[in-house]
């Protein structure tokens, strides 16, 4: 009825100046001009559709964009005459004001684009929200009878809520035009150096290459038995994000942080870990020690050891992000966390566990890796090189993941075979970005523990064709011994 009402462009909305309680944010002339917008240009709804009814301060606005609502999803234009019929059907035409008031919102002079007064009303409905979650959190604070672990969690998830709702009404849908012109630019820059890897580098480069990069909003799983290395591996590559400019964070279920800092100084000065306990260390190794800490108090990497459920974990990561801008967050290891652990079927926990990191990833600017144990029966195959259904309770796993690596030692299950005790492969399964059934030998010392490359001729002696090859082709080529001696690190780890 009112597409035709010629319309009083407003470039800047009602300053907000609320009414009454000065304490609480809202602005009613604001909320009035989306709802007259909407009425005099019923078309410009679905741009403002994201607001709900409780984002409105004053309860009869509420009524009135419930009806809007609900004539939308009956199929029905919003105009004067059928908004007083909704509201006379749920009673509510005199609590409102009557047709008077709905008349007079028809009458208003304001933009025909409603959603910069969108903007307002909602950035104000979650102020208000954020102090309602304040007082929630004052009463759990003053309650005695909530341990301190548990008001910490009911705290942390009131203001999560409202984190939550503000990412509901996002701006998520992206037209085909607008990514059309910015894929033609992504790809013009992606001709003119085919070489370069696209993605983020941890600086093991075979695994940078096969990998293609890591990708932001990402889930990887990397697998492997206990006592395999795995965490070691995770922990270097942490470390080798933070080195290339990704600055990381490190949730660790398995061990104390200053542990895990232990292990990474280890690894950059190439020490015994044991001797560094013990205090052992000869002056040379002192001195590399000590560069090592110090190196290490400059890269931008952050270390948890009491988060044990995503529930925590996810505040955290929220928070150093805005800070920080951390681009990877590692889970060591997904069969601790506290979401998986509290379920007592152990299959419906894995799998809550792993749609919800996936999940997590999707849902921000960076990359989640997670740490996986190995299903029993992966111990009863004959060729012990994991596979993506060894993962424990492993079908979602499967599904979840991006990208599954697994660290494999053959010295693990024959230790006999002394001439492969420093030989670790890296294996890619799955990989929706580059390469898969890839395996990257790498030199593994147990006493740093960590890994470096291999020296290029030790890597074409032992798997016939390179640092870095396709696992169908290993078969043969792992008859080939190499001599221990000449298994020693490169002095880059990638």
């Amino acid at each position: 009825m009112g597409n035709n009402k010629a319309s009083k462009v407003t470039t800047t909305p009602p300053p907000a100046a609320p009414a009454g309680d000065s304490l609480t944010p809202y602005n009613l002339e604001t909320e009035a001009a989306v709802l007259s917008s909407v009425l005099q240009f019923p078309d410009t709804f679905d741009t403002v559709s994201f607001l709900s009814p409780d984002d409105f301060f004053l309860m009869r606005h509420r009524w009135i964009w419930e009806a809007y609502k609900a004539l939308t999803e009956k199929g029905q234009e919003i105009e004067f005459l059928a908004v007083v019929m909704e509201l006379e059907t749920s009673k509510k035409l005199g609590d409102v004001g009557g047709t008077a008031f709905i008349t007079g919102l028809l009458n208003k002079e304001y933009s025909s684009e409603p959603e910069p007064y969108a903007r307002i009303v909602e950035r104000l409905a979650l102020r208000r929200r954020l102090i309602d979650a304040a007082g929630q959190i004052a009463r759990i604070a003053h309650s005695e009878e909530t341990d301190i672990d548990s008001a910490i969690a009911k705290a942390e998830k009131a203001v999560e809520a409202v984190g939550e709702r503000r990412a509901s009404t996002s701006i998520s849908v992206h037209s085909a035009a607008d990514m059309g012109d910015e894929l033609m630019e992504q790809m013009i820059k992606w001709h003119a150096n085919p070489a370069e890897i696209r993605g983020m580098v941890c600086g093991i480069k075979p695994l940078d290459k096969g990998m293609g990069g890591f990708e932001k909003r990402r889930a990887y799983w990397w697998g492997g038995p206990p006592g395999m290395g795995k965490s070691s591996v995770m922990a270097q590559v942490a470390r080798g994000f933070a080195e290339n400019k990704e600055p990381t964070l490190y949730f660790s279920l398995e061990m104390p942080a200053l542990e895990m800092m232990l292990r990474m100084a280890c690894q950059i000065a190439r020490v015994d870990s044991n001797k560094v306990k013990r205090g052992q260390l000869d002056k040379m190794e002192y001195d590399r020690f000590e560069k090592a800490c110090r190196y290490l108090k400059t890269l931008p990497i952050w270390i948890d050891d009491k988060a044990r459920s995503l529930q925590a974990m996810k505040p955290i990561a929220r928070r150093l992000f805005n800070e920080h801008g951390i681009s990877n967050v590692f889970v060591d290891t997904l069969n601790k966390v506290q979401e998986v652990l509290k379920v007592s079927d152990r299959v419906s926990g894995m799998t809550q566990g792993s749609a919800a990191i996936a999940g997590w990833a999707l849902d921000n600017e960076f990359a989640v890796h997670v740490a996986a144990q190995l299903s029993r029966a992966h111990h009863n195959s004959a060729d012990k090189r994991p596979r993506l259904h060894d993962l424990r309770e492993s079908g979602s796993q499967e599904q979840d993941a991006d990208g599954a690596l697994f660290v494999y030692r053959e010295t693990y299950y024959k230790p006999e075979k002394t001439e492969l005790a420093n030989i670790m492969e890296i294996i890619i399964r799955k990989n929706r970005y580059g390469e898969a059934d890839y395996t990257i030998p790498v030199y593994w010392n147990p006493t740093w523990p960590g890994i470096a490359l291999l020296p290029e001729e030790d890597a074409k002696r032992f798997y016939g064709k390179g640092q870095e090859t396709k696992v169908s082709s290993l078969d043969a080529a792992r008859q080939k011994l190499v001599k221990k001696e000449a298994l020693k690190p490169t002095g880059t780890e990638g």
